[in-house]
């Protein structure tokens, strides 16, 4: 190519203007990225005032009890007579279940509330009853959204303070109250204290930066959740600390025990709390406690909200077998001999009673986990008093079905 006369062989170079306004865009570009990398790495929920720290009982580990320290959380359950445990993979509102999509409501949305039944201690995650439930309807082609909202240790006023809450915060269709045998021991009549101010679920900005959320954190003292679990941490503290009873009352509680036991509940390789349990259900599943105001608060609560209710009671384990009483004796209340009669039984008739009387529908467990445990097959490990995996999906399947029932039944009256 021929040059020009006077023309520069090198290109011009770009203006300010040009080279500033790369720089802006290259800088932009990079923030986006930190920012999308920042949001997959540091998720937080859509909803900012609602976790499961608020009801969880106090004789968890005092680590555990940071607030919101349960998002996105790994703990373990452990019961070292049995040679089993669990652990529990919990998602950003602590709850063991996969992350909740909260404010876009796809199908119909049924809650699980309960204590460790619901929650499935003893059993992998997918294990849980409303794992196992939400299977059964995927594959019978029912698209809905099942959310487990078990929280271990909690009992009958704990279900009515997170029912208040996560009603408004997660707008359900249904609610499936599991309650357990020891919900009721010793426990006082409804107060007007139960009942809480009303839920305002208060929702995240989507426009905040996430690193400027996170770095807020940080300097507030608040956990920062990461998207992956981490290492587990144990759900009930080990002696020296004063959470575990064996700390300040080992001196009372070790005649009672046999010295494995004894040391595995120091360790909280097994639950220091159940010393003497059978004995202390045996006294309380004898008692009765009126839920009916506990129930009729309740329904009326959940019907103002077009809300259904609906109940089912998990038995304790020497309620429909004797063969658990021996391993129970390990710990206290050797003098109790069976516990499978039917004055044992009266809180579960007493909440059909009261169910009926309220149009709300019932399901007793105790007659099916019965004829399991009559047919020789335990249901439930011999020393924790949870499930094993086949009770949970037992427990699961009864109540797929019995809840399906309504729906079969109106198909048919339409043909």
């Amino acid at each position: 190519m021929t040059k020009v006369p006077g023309q520069s062989s090198n290109p011009p170079m770009p203006g300010a203007r040009v080279i500033l306004a790369a720089w802006c865009m290259m800088i932009a570009l990079a923030l986006v990225v930190i920012e999308v990398v920042a949001r997959i790495v540091f998720p937080l929920p859509e909803l900012t005032n609602f976790n499961r720290i608020e009801y969880t009982p106090t004789t968890i580990a005092p680590e555990l009890r940071r607030k919101n320290f349960l998002m996105n959380s790994t703990i373990s359950w452990t019961s070292d007579p049995d040679h089993a445990g669990s652990i529990l993979h919990l998602n950003l509102y602590g709850f063991r279940d996969s992350q909740w999509d909260v404010a876009h409501k796809r199908a119909p949305r049924i809650l699980f509330v309960g204590d460790s039944f619901v929650e499935g201690f003893m059993a992998a995650d997918d294990e849980a009853i409303p794992a196992v439930f939400a299977r059964r309807a995927r594959a019978a082609g029912r698209v809905i959204e099942v959310f487990n909202l078990g929280v271990g240790g909690t009992d009958l006023p704990d279900y009515l303070k997170l029912i208040q809450d996560a009603v408004p915060a997660l707008s359900p269709d249904e609610v499936v109250l599991v309650f357990y045998a020891n919900d009721f021991a010793g426990q006082a009549p409804f107060s007007p204290a139960q009942i809480r101010p009303p839920f305002e679920p208060k929702y995240r900005s989507v426009w905040r930066p996430r690193i400027a959320e996170v770095v807020w954190r940080l300097i507030a003292g608040e956990p920062v959740p990461l998207a992956w679990h981490g290492k587990p941490k144990p759900y009930l503290a080990a002696v020296p600390d004063p959470s575990n009873p064996w700390t300040e009352h080992a001196a009372t509680l070790a005649p009672k025990v046999d010295p494995d036991i004894a040391d595995a509940m120091r360790r909280a390789m097994f639950n220091p709390f159940a010393v003497d349990e059978l004995a202390e259900y045996a006294h309380y599943f004898r008692i009765p406690v009126d839920v009916s105001t506990h129930l009729s608060f309740l329904r009326d609560f959940l019907a103002a909200r077009n809300v259904r209710l609906r109940l089912a009671y998990i038995p304790y384990p020497a309620q429909v077998s004797d063969y658990y009483i021996q391993f129970k004796h390990r710990f206290g209340g050797r003098d109790v001999v069976s516990m499978s009669g039917p004055e044992y039984q009266i809180q579960a008739a007493h909440i059909a009673e009261v169910a009926g009387r309220l149009s709300v529908p019932f399901l007793d467990l105790t007659p099916l986990v019965r004829a399991r445990e009559d047919a020789g097959e335990h249901l439930y490990w011999d020393y924790d008093h949870h499930f094993r995996p086949a009770g949970y999906a037992l427990a699961a399947d009864a109540l797929y079905a019995w809840m399906e029932a309504p729906s079969r039944d109106a198909i048919e009256r339409k043909k």
